[in-house]
């Protein structure tokens, strides 16, 4: 708050980096660190603002936690989410159905099941294992069967340093090597409209003009 207040983001952000380079388990530390680096609206607010905005049809989510972003869902939307171990600790609508399931397995019987055979989808969110690998995967799987002018918002894109960007899931604040997914789409899918936005914690990667035939991935 002090640094905020003062307009010395630098110093504030150099003077966390300096105690996180002893202290790689303090949660608090990085918490305070994304509200200097990431200065704006949380990525739930903005996801909010998504629904409001778009008014999708049908909504997908990968990996819902404690169902915090499905929260967002309007009632008017049809939405699924998706996670092998979900732990929502908060009432869910009607309107949403939870798959205790991996993503991979979703998507591989997704036009076996009667109610996804012919459904696009409009809005997805991207927050499921942060290996590059599954957000890649994940990515491709959603674009197949999304309409042409679906979005697809990817979190945990924007990492600050070594400890959260790798592969240890057991790092504090892990934001995982999904920053590749990105880097992927930058370079072979040219098409896309990429916008990234800095929200805390870990920024947010909203794609559209998506191509669900093409098979460049």
């Amino acid at each position: 708050d002090y640094y905020t207040a003062e307009s010395q983001v630098d110093s504030g952000v150099a003077f966390f980096k300096r105690i996180l380079k002893n202290n790689f388990g303090g949660n608090a530390l990085y918490r305070g660190l994304c509200r200097l680096i990431f200065p704006g609206d949380d990525y739930i607010k903005i996801l909010k603002a998504l629904h409001e905005q778009i008014h999708p049809k049908f909504y997908l989510e990968i990996g819902v936690a404690k169902g915090d972003t499905l929260s967002c869902v309007m009632p008017s939307t049809d939405a699924v989410g998706i996670d092998p171990n979900p732990r929502i600790e908060r009432r869910i609508s009607p309107n949403i159905d939870i798959f205790t399931e991996t993503s991979d397995a979703f998507f591989a019987a997704y036009e076996k099941r009667p109610q996804f055979a012919a459904r696009k989808i409009d809005l997805a969110f991207i927050d499921g294992l942060h290996h590059f690998e599954q957000a890649l995967r994940d990515f491709i799987n959603v674009e197949k069967r999304s309409t042409n002018d679906g979005l697809i918002v990817l979190h945990d894109c924007i990492p600050f340093d070594e400890v959260n960007s790798g592969r240890d899931g057991s790092a504090t604040h892990w934001v995982g090597d999904v920053w590749k997914t990105l880097a992927v789409l930058l370079d072979h899918r040219h098409e896309l409209d990429i916008k990234i936005i800095g929200a805390p914690p870990s920024g947010l990667v909203l794609v559209s003009h998506l191509s669900p035939d093409l098979r460049i991935l």
